[in-house]
């Protein structure tokens, strides 16, 4: 008798990824709710690249290597679409860029990819500068402490609707609007999070809360709209693509579809960057070497004038600024996808129709990628550094075909500001104030942020005593520093 060595020709077992196990009927949920920063930064650090999150019934994967991230975002990107949890935005955004998915999705980003191209980009700028100018001109009145995520929030708005849809709003409407959007935004957050919709139907105040703002932002884009429809003359911005775009049968879109777009493009760029220019602030008050470096980059470049178009790529030190505060603080802190069909990540099954989270939050502090990843060093985005680094180590904007279409416009406009507040202020952080990051659909302050505001030539002339007298470095030192911004702060009361 020959002996043989048996093969096993059963397919082999898809491998289970690792993570926590939760409990028994809601997972990791009340964790995920409670401190989602946190949270998403302790299971990266824990299970490594990919991490398996019980959610009651379903399972979430989280991602948490740039080679991973590429795949779901880039290599195998038609697999994946906005997750379900978008749909919860539907009755805000309606089907914009925001929420849609496939075909539509795509034809929406093909109209308004132009208006984000470097020509109009360049004509931009002046309205920035000029809208920027007023803020400021605003804040010279000022008698006391500012609160400056919402100063920044109402000028962001001013900003896209006079480039994106030249359109100018009052002082009250962009304070309404600006209060709509929030409201939106917080009620879009918490529904997010919600096991059931049972709640949304409810006779609560969040639910009034939620339709007076939809009302408010309904009757402020219509009127828009009605009065774009009016003017004869044609406008070189994004609001001209949209009324000129046609559908597949020729046919020009009606005003529901045009109030989608405006509402998607105002809440995706409204909040963002205003939390962005924020957190700059707060660190570069927080580091008073950086600030004085940054401050000497501008004086140079701009010698006291509104920057230009041209300006702005010589503004290199002040782009890594930003960088680093994105990286500590992004915007965007959590992508979340669904997968079409079931795939392998990292070795590890995703079944068809699972969620698939990754968080740029933990990313930016994984010390595979990034020394000393609390620190607040902008010299870490300087080309020499930046060369070695994995592209999808750093994604404050999201990556692969559905990267945010206004990432362009964002920095742009964070130059511009910040070159022009900085040109005619320091900003101090007012003692004694909590700053805690506020994980909503944006990363915001979670109680606002106050700084005292102190004339340029003013803070010079105190910075020149002090260094007189020693007690001051007269040179920036090439230092890195350490970060948490919450940390040393004496708390306040929460909000109820």
């Amino acid at each position: 008798m020959t002996n043989c060595l048996a093969v096993d020709t059963r397919p082999a077992q898809p491998r289970v990824a690792p993570g926590p196990r939760g409990s028994r009927f809601l997972g990791v949920l009340p964790e995920l709710r409670g401190n989602p920063l946190q949270f998403a930064v302790k299971t990266a650090q824990t299970f490594g690249s990919v991490a398996r999150l019980p959610l009651g019934t379903q399972s979430l994967f989280m991602v948490n290597h740039p080679d991973l991230v590429a795949h779901v975002l880039h290599e195998n990107g038609p697999n994946y679409r906005k997750s379900r949890f978008y749909e919860k935005l539907v009755p805000f955004f309606g089907e914009g860029l925001i929420t849609s998915n496939g075909t539509v999705w795509r034809e929406q980003r093909q109209v308004c990819q132009p208006a984000f191209s470097g020509p109009n980009l360049r004509l931009m700028v002046k309205d920035m500068a000029a809208l920027a100018g007023a803020m400021i001109d605003r804040w010279s009145e000022a008698e006391g402490p500012i609160e400056i995520t919402g100063e920044f929030m109402r000028l962001n708005l001013a900003i896209a609707l006079k480039t994106l849809f030249s359109a100018t709003l009052h002082e009250e409407e962009v304070g309404r609007l600006q209060g709509a959007l929030t409201t939106l935004l917080r009620v879009a957050e918490k529904r997010l999070w919600g096991m059931t919709s049972l709640a949304e139907h409810l006779p609560l105040p969040e639910n009034f809360a939620f339709r007076r703002a939809v009302k408010v932002l309904d009757e402020i884009v219509y009127r828009i709209i009605r009065e774009r429809r009016q003017r004869r003359e044609p406008a070189s911005d994004l609001f001209q693509l949209l009324l000129d775009a046609r559908d597949s049968a020729g046919k020009a879109f009606g005003d529901k579809w045009l109030r989608d777009q405006i509402a998607s493009i105002l809440t995706a760029g409204y909040e963002t960057n205003a939390c962005a220019f924020a957190w700059t602030s707060c660190l570069l008050s927080k580091h008073s070497d950086v600030e004085r470096h940054l401050h000497r980059e501008v004086a140079e470049v701009l010698g006291g004038r509104s920057p230009t178009f041209d300006d702005l790529s010589k503004l290199s030190y002040a782009k890594m600024v930003f960088h680093e505060s994105m990286r500590l603080y992004p915007p965007i802190w959590t992508i979340s996808r669904e997968a079409i069909e079931a795939d392998e990540i990292g070795g590890y099954h995703v079944p068809a129709g699972s969620a698939v989270m990754i968080s740029p939050y933990a990313m930016h502090r994984d010390r595979r990628f990034w020394e000393n990843p609390e620190g607040f060093d902008p010299d870490r985005f300087s080309p020499e550094r930046e060369r070695d680094r994995p592209r999808y180590a750093y994604l404050p904007f999201g990556g692969g075909q559905r990267n945010c279409i206004g990432n362009r416009f964002a920095l742009l406009e964070a130059l511009v500001v910040l070159s022009m507040v900085l040109q005619r202020f320091r900003l101090d952080l007012v003692p004694g104030q909590r700053i805690d990051p506020e994980p909503m659909i944006s990363l915001r302050p979670r109680y606002g942020m106050l700084v005292t505001l102190y004339r340029r030539e003013e803070a010079e002339s105190d910075h020149a005593r002090l260094t007189a007298s020693g007690r001051v470095p007269a040179a920036v030192p090439s230092v890195r520093h350490s970060c948490p911004i919450h940390s040393g702060l004496t708390p306040v009361p929460a909000e109820n």
